[in-house]
């Protein structure tokens, strides 16, 4: 085996789906992060429930940065998620596969979904696919340009 395959962080070996809302809020009143409906479904809303963000974004709020500041910068290459946004983004990159499915899926073009479903990017919804989270929906057309 590579290098790579050899030295990939553990938290690619195992794929976790992502939280419900109902999870995620539960993971939040566990946590003690108080926040209100609205704040709670933007913050959602950029997560998806995908478990290293939702911890993330609870762990931030709970040391002091409340959702107006993470939520609008979520998808950014600067924002408090960009790591992971980063690794994945490799991810796709060092995939040919995974790199078109994504560039025809963002066109619009018939796609195998199956890689971007794998890496959690995509998510089917009553028969769509769409972005799992939105800080993906916002960082990774980035691949593009």
């Amino acid at each position: 085996r590579s290098w790579h395959e050899i030295n990939r962080p553990l938290f690619f070996a195992l794929r976790l789906e992502n939280f419900r809302a109902e999870e995620c809020r539960l993971l939040f009143e566990k946590g003690r992060v108080h926040i209100s409906d609205e704040d709670f479904a933007r913050v959602f809303a950029v997560t998806g429930g995908q478990p290293y963000l939702a911890h993330l974004a609870a762990f931030l709020i709970k040391e002091g940065h409340p959702p107006s500041t993470i939520v609008p910068v979520a998808g950014s290459p600067d924002g408090p998620f960009a790591m992971h946004l980063r690794g994945l983004l490799t991810r796709v990159e060092q995939s040919s596969s995974a790199k078109n499915a994504l560039a025809d899926f963002m066109a619009g073009k018939q796609f195998d979904p199956t890689e971007l479903m794998e890496l959690g990017i995509l998510s089917e919804r009553d028969g769509q696919f769409a972005f799992s989270c939105g800080a993906y929906e916002a960082f990774l057309p980035r691949l593009e340009k």
